[in-house]
């Protein structure tokens, strides 16, 4: 077998483990109705259920530079702006304010509730009833294992659902009755309920910009939020899938004689190839705690070191200008390695610690460093690694003592990649040896 057909057999077995999405009953009715909407599916769209990553989006057509993958009219957007006119504020004490994911987060509870008599009902069938691997969907005892900088994050936005919820149960009028079905507040607005939508928009709403929304809207949004409107859930855009490699801008535009969200790729794709965009320039640690996933390799990912774990390793005391040094000119978020080498500031603060009388200024923005100094930095840098290696090691342990839920099972494989990723990075510093 020759080496074109060997590689048209791969690219076949491949397809074969894609199973196209098109003749659900979900994808046809979703498409014919934003269809009705306005929406013209130019670039040939279509969902399938991928191998690699489960549903994604790819097309008919080849993909090229600089091409608009997808116009969304501004009327098939949720903003907060449609929870003004579904009437949402009549359920809500007159002095409520809320954020714009919990108003989001409150639409969809009732449109999703409303079932067939909901315009947005289409879409809503599309939207995922299991709850993605969110590692703040944890109990609190499974994020008490979780790395302690991983730990504060996910406590942080543990707090952030809990206190929504908690505004919301004052906010909501408790003699409400829902008009459809006249069953009381509590059996249409519980906990699960909230818990479900503010996932939901937490993984899948865009950024529109507020000033738009606002003039559209034609009405000041501060007496009902406490933020501005800048979320919204746009249908069939929240099909695509993330890459670390895709790079795509997204606009809300007036084009014509109307707002639209338009999505630009800047990678080339070819039909029947899955179409990724790009949710940000994240590394694992953002993607694990905003959408519940991470990528096995993403060139985004390091290690954050710290002060404290250098001088641990390295058994160096500082003296009181050192401090003051490292404290005002190395910024702890850029403290760190990865697969590319130690950052700026590693290196930075590394030279100050074993240099207390030179002049740092002109040598760390020169990057003049010695081969002595080099050699030095690589050492303790592997050394902070090792010591966070068995910390993370420890983690795991400790984890799967506790692990019941399946968020917290992710969390298990997280903490295992930031482990490979040491060891890899490892062997890069030890050619430097």
């Amino acid at each position: 077998m020759g080496r074109t057909e060997r590689k048209r057999k791969r690219r076949l077995n491949n397809r074969e483990c894609d199973v196209s999405l098109e003749s659900l009953q979900d994808t046809i009715f979703l498409k014919k109705w934003m269809q009705s909407l306005g929406w013209k599916n130019d670039t040939k769209l279509i969902l399938k259920n991928f191998a690699s990553t489960g549903r994604g989006v790819s097309s008919l057509l080849n993909i090229n530079l600089n091409q608009k993958l997808i116009e969304v009219p501004y009327n098939l957007l949720i903003t907060c702006t449609n929870a003004f006119e579904s009437n949402i504020q009549n359920l809500c004490k007159t002095s409520a304010k809320f954020k714009a994911q919990e108003i989001l987060t409150l639409f969809l509870i009732l449109e999703k509730h409303k079932n067939k008599k909901s315009k947005w009902k289409f879409y809503l069938d599309t939207l995922p009833e299991e709850l993605p691997a969110l590692p703040w969907l944890c109990s609190e005892a499974e994020v008490s294992k979780f790395p302690s900088y991983f730990m504060a994050i996910a406590n942080k936005r543990k707090w952030d659902l809990e206190i929504g919820w908690e505004r919301v149960e004052k906010s909501i009028k408790s003699s409400w009755i829902c008009p459809c079905c006249e069953q009381p507040l509590n059996r249409v607005i519980t906990l699960n309920a909230f818990t479900w939508g503010y996932v939901v928009v937490n993984t899948r709403a865009v950024y529109v910009d507020p000033d738009v929304v606002i003039k559209l809207f034609g009405r000041d949004l501060s007496n009902f939020l406490s933020d501005s409107p800048c979320l919204a859930l746009c249908p069939f855009l929240d099909m695509f899938n993330h890459s670390a490699e895709a790079n795509t801008r997204a606009e809300l535009i007036y084009e014509g004689d109307s707002w639209k969200y338009t999505l630009t790729t800047l990678t080339s794709y070819k039909k029947y190839q899955q179409i990724f965009i790009s949710y940000g320039c994240h590394d694992n640690d953002k993607l694990f705690c905003e959408y519940g996933f991470f990528l096995i390799h993403n060139h985004l990912n390091n290690i954050s070191c710290s002060l404290e774990e250098v001088l641990s390793v390295s058994n160096i005391s500082l003296n009181k200008k050192q401090r003051a040094f490292i404290e005002n000119r190395c910024l702890p978020d850029e403290i760190y390695v990865s697969t590319k080498g130690l950052s700026f500031y590693l290196k930075a603060l590394l030279f100050v610690v074993i240099n207390p009388d030179a002049e740092w200024g002109r040598m760390i923005y020169s990057e003049d460093y010695s081969s002595c100094d080099i050699m030095f930095m690589c050492f303790t840098t592997k050394k902070v690694l090792i010591l966070k290696k068995t910390k993370f090691l420890d983690n795991v342990w400790k984890l799967k003592d506790v692990a019941v839920s399946k968020y917290a099972l992710s969390g298990i494989d997280y903490i295992k990649n930031k482990i490979d990723l040491i060891d890899i990075i490892l062997e890069a510093l030890d050619s430097y040896s």
